[in-house]
């Protein structure tokens, strides 16, 4: 750093003997900082510097973070924030996250908007589907499940994949753990050869979701869905239709089309489904439809 300087003294060419040097001036010229110093490195309090500084090393800032729009940031300060930002690029940083394995209508998605120049929004699960999953269960070796809970005033689905163990069992629905006389059922059965029959049956203990002229084969899978819900203008009892679908022990690819009744007679709260021999695995689903 250069520093103008009226010089009032000289020196000898050696530098060790000063001519006209008023040693009260020179100490006051170094005073007053009017004197160059070479390699001077130490500055003690406020300087203002005018034009452009350079620094040749990197200077190391006091271990402590900005407090002010203006102050430095150090690199650790810099570090630390990066660690709680999802960068554009790198990869895993989501996988990484906390998963909510059910969703809530209130529930956040963060979206670019493709007719609004894909600016940024956010949309509520609510918004995304109309079924919203209640429970899910995977099942081993299992004769019977229950779901408890359950709002009258609701409308509800059961998905499920269903391997079975025997040829003689059959999977039924009941409600309320009710085993009275209090259901009515009907199936429509298609199979892959183009025969059809129609089966039911009425004040029997349980509804019949699978029932056919032939059982499943050992090994081979139950797909299958239904919905049920109670009489919009009565809270008690409830309806219930779905479909199934399943290959039989002779080889034979089925499919049903059935509905039940309910007529008990109190407001559902729970729905129990279960095997009438052996026992099943895999994986059975609860949905609730949002309103």
């Amino acid at each position: 750093m250069a520093i103008n300087w009226t010089k009032r003294w000289s020196a000898s060419d050696d530098g060790t003997i000063l001519y006209g040097a008023d040693l009260g001036q020179l100490q006051s010229d170094i005073d007053n900082g009017v004197v160059t110093i070479p390699d001077a490195q130490t500055i003690t309090g406020n300087k203002a510097f005018s034009g452009a500084v350079t620094f040749y090393n990197i200077p190391t800032l006091p271990a402590s973070d900005p407090t002010s729009d203006n102050q430095a940031v150090r690199k650790a300060y810099v570090d630390t924030q990066d660690n709680t930002k999802l960068s554009k690029t790198t990869a895993g940083e989501i996988n990484a996250l906390t998963e909510k394995t059910t969703l809530s209508d209130n529930d956040i998605f963060l979206i670019e908007d493709s007719e609004a120049s894909y600016a940024k929004k956010k949309v509520k699960s609510s918004l995304v589907s109309s079924w919203r999953t209640i429970s899910r269960l995977s099942l081993t070796n299992a004769t019977s499940i229950t779901f408890s809970n359950l709002s009258p005033d609701k409308h509800y689905a059961i998905e499920y994949n269903l391997l079975q163990n025997t040829t003689d069992g059959y999977i039924y629905v009941r409600f309320n753990n009710d085993s009275g006389n209090n259901y009515w059922w009907s199936a429509y059965i298609v199979i892959h050869n183009g025969n059809s029959v129609g089966v039911g049956g009425s004040s029997t203990n349980a509804i019949s979701i699978d029932i056919s002229n032939y059982s499943t084969k050992v090994g081979y899978p139950r797909f299958g869905f239904f919905k049920f819900s109670t009489v919009p203008t009565n809270a008690v009892g409830a309806f219930l239709y779905g479909e199934f679908l399943h290959w039989r022990y002779d080889d034979y690819l089925e499919t049903l089309f059935h509905g039940g009744r309910y007529a008990g007679s109190s407001s559902i709260s729970s729905i129990t489904i279960y095997v009438s021999a052996g026992s099943v695995t895999g994986k059975v689903y609860l949905l609730e439809l949002k309103e």
